[in-house]
This record gives C-alpha cells, sequence and structure tokens, in this order.
C-alpha cells in the first residue's frame, strides 16, 4: 500500500499521515522533514539551493522505493516518481478560511511545528498561503489528473467523516 497526500498548507495533511500510518502499521514520509534535514529551511539567497535539492530528491527516490508508505507533502520535483509509485492520491482541497484557522491553531500552540521554523516566520507564512492558493491548487490538479485512484476530500467534515472510516474508506478505494 502507497499513498500519497497532496494539499494546501493547514489542509491537515501530516496529521492524516499520521493516523493512515498508524493505523496499517507503514512508513510515514514526512517531505518537509527532508527538506529541513539538509539546511533548506535555513538557505539564503545565493546559497547552493542545487545541493539541498539534490539531497531531497535522493531521500524522496529511497524512501518511496520502500514497499509501503505514506507519504504526505509537495517536492514538484521529486512528484512524479511519488505519483508513479502511489497507489491512491489523496487530495485535501480544503478552503482556505479553514487552513488559515488551522495555522493559527498550530503556531500558537507549536504543536507539531518544524523546530526550524521560527514564530515569526510562521506568521509571514499567512501571506504565502494566500497568495499561493491559486497557484498551488492549479499545480496539484494537473499533477493528479491522470492518476487512476483519487480520493478528494473537501472540507474538514469529509475529511473527518475519512478518518473516522478510515479501515473500510482506503480499503473500498484500494480494492476497487
Amino acid at each position: 500500500m502507497r499513498i500519497t497526500i497532496l494539499g494546501h498548507t493547514g489542509s491537515g495533511k501530516t496529521t492524516l499521515a499520521k493516523a493512515i500510518s498508524k493505523q496499517y502499521g507503514i512508513l510515514h514520509i514526512q517531505i518537509d522533514r527532508f527538506w529541513f534535514r539538509h539546511g533548506g529551511g535555513k538557505l539564503e539567497p545565493g546559497d547552493n539551493w542545487a545541493e539541498v535539492r539534490k539531497k531531497v530528491h535522493a531521500d524522496v527516490r529511497k524512501a518511496i522505493h520502500q514497499k509501503d508508505w505514506v507519504s504526505d507533502g509537495i517536492y514538484r520535483r521529486a512528484q512524479p516518481e511519488i505519483l508513479k509509485r502511489a497507489d491512491v492520491v489523496i487530495y485535501m482541497d480544503v478552503p482556505l478560511r479553514a487552513r488559515l484557522v488551522n495555522h493559527a491553531k498550530r503556531i500558537t500552540k507549536r504543536h507539531n511545528r518544524h523546530g526550524e521554523v521560527s514564530f515569526t516566520d510562521d506568521l509571514k507564512h499567512f501571506v504565502t498561503i494566500i497568495k499561493k492558493t491559486p497557484k498551488h491548487r492549479s499545480t496539484i490538479q494537473s499533477l493528479i489528473k491522470n492518476h487512476p485512484q483519487i480520493i478528494l476530500l473537501r472540507g474538514r467534515k469529509e475529511v473527518s467523516r475519512f478518518r473516522e472510516k478510515l479501515p473500510e474508506s482506503l480499503d473500498r478505494t484500494l480494492s476497487s
């Protein structure tokens, strides 16, 4: 079973990936961790971005060649490889307002935050979330348009129902 979860910042990708990982006892690949592990969160203009990207891509490639996994996050350079290996794509197209609330909750509680990201950086990220939503949506949609198994979750209620019925929701998709 290989599952990739795509969505916009604050949509709950990591939370859902953790639940799936726990439910099925499979590897959780958190793509953001690879980025931060190799210093991506500390890069400045003029730094060697290519070297970091190369290391991240190598980590992603190694992880997705495991037998079973669930990944969350987008790394555009490796996304075609991830999608090719994934049995199922879960696209969390959660409305902007709900995602902004989710982001506010997690940064104020500092719950499940990357240690490499400061509170100030998280505050600045609100602007990025708002500005990049249309571009990210079209990028995700173009990436997944030809995948044979897509689960679309639009909003908190759909995500909650999916999580509550996790084994049967996913098993039904995988068996079809």
